[in-house]
């Protein structure tokens, strides 16, 4: 059962078919079951998971999430991941199967799984044997003068892969196994659509032997797109609509703005309609979330943290050594809207003082009673 996340996929997805390229792809729909906002990690999971196979699709990077795997999902919020399978040719006949799981970025053992999702790479087609003796000369001719030819091209180790044609993601991932760092920043050219995040030319040439420390700076085609107005929305809504532009988003920062509601954007940067590179980043300004604070009066301790916690405020202390009676008091009248995670104190009543700060109980802020510890008056 669902306990932070609804993972749900179309109806006869549980079974993915690959075309005749060994491609395909999963749409998921992630809902948050959780009672306050939560940052979330999406993760593949290659089923079975134990004992781990180095080659199964998921651990060779065959399956992939597209766009960022760490989304901010608000109360109810719900956004969707992509999930591509792109087998190469010549890969090993089988039945693969794998999940996704979404985890609570703070805590990464707590999530939930969505249905497992299985794909079958059938058998390459044998070559029919129709061309007789001529063709099998012919075919050993070939290899003889590939072979020829790779050994006097060949230096010893292979050197640096060549990565020009690869995706930026694969590129990386080919240049960390022979342990390259990529310079940065990476420079970009603005090209076609086809050329958009792969490598169009390496620094070093393909095969130059590897020393130590060794780095390579890379050239990765670009595409003009515009920016989208995310005016208005929350800020996890225009994370949807930035990666759908091919964009990101930058830096987020919070000011009020009379004419805009709590936890919304208005301003951006760069503005709407810019063409600017593709994976460029999009800084915004948005107005704080605001809750309004709850009546916390006349209310035993364990109603109070409930109220708070379910308001998305913190309970930063109280003063009173009666904490077995109800509330008497509290720092924010009830209905004053407040920034979400703002601190609270309660008054308890008291028969006489404490004779030390030490003797009396203190509140934390992470819902256990500590003791003994300062108290808050």
């Amino acid at each position: 059962m669902a306990k932070l996340f609804d993972i749900s996929i179309p109806e006869g997805a549980s079974q993915l078919k690959l075309d005749s390229q060994g491609r395909g792809s999963v749409h998921y729909t992630v809902k948050s079951l959780t009672r306050s906002p939560i940052d979330a990690r999406a993760v593949l999971i290659p089923v079975p998971a134990t004992p781990a196979d180095p080659n199964h699709p998921v651990a060779k990077g065959w399956v992939k999430i597209e766009g960022k795997a760490e989304r901010h999902f608000d109360v109810n919020g719900e956004d969707s991941f992509t999930v591509t399978v792109i087998i190469p040719p010549k890969t090993s006949a089988g039945t693969y199967s794998f999940r996704l799981d979404v985890v609570s970025v703070a805590r990464t053992d707590e999530g939930d799984s969505s249905p497992v999702v299985t794909f079958n790479v059938a058998a390459a087609e044998p070559v029919k044997q129709k061309w007789g003796l001529i063709a099998a000369i012919i075919a050993a001719v070939v290899i003889v003068a590939g072979v020829t030819t790779w050994l006097i091209l060949r230096k010893p180790g292979g050197g640096i892969p060549n990565v020009v044609g690869m995706s930026i993601s694969d590129a990386t991932t080919a240049l960390t196994k022979v342990n390259v760092r990529i310079q940065q920043p990476i420079v970009t050219q603005v090209g076609s659509s086809s050329d958009a995040d792969r490598v169009l030319a390496q620094s070093v040439p393909p095969h130059t032997a590897i020393g130590q420390n060794a780095s390579i700076s890379l050239t990765v085609g670009a595409e003009l797109v515009t920016v989208p107005n995310i005016i208005g929305l929350s800020v996890a809504n225009a994370q949807t609509t930035l990666s759908n532009a091919r964009l990101s988003l930058g830096k987020v920062t919070n000011a009020a703005n009379s004419n805009f509601s709590s936890g919304v954007i208005w301003k951006q940067s760069p503005d709407v309609n810019l063409s600017v590179q593709t994976n460029s980043t999009v800084d915004v300004t948005a107005t704080p979330q605001t809750v309004a604070v709850p009546v916390l009066t006349g209310l035993a301790i364990a109603d109070v943290i409930a109220r708070i916690q379910s308001a998305q405020l913190t309970l930063s202390g109280y003063s009173g050594n009666l904490t077995t009676s109800n509330t008497i008091a509290q720092s924010i009248a009830p209905g004053t809207a407040v920034p979400i995670g703002t601190p609270l104190t309660v008054t308890f009543p008291s028969t006489v003082p404490c004779p030390t700060p030490a003797a009396c109980f203190y509140y934390g802020p992470t819902a256990r009673l500590l003791a003994p510890k300062t108290a808050h008056w």
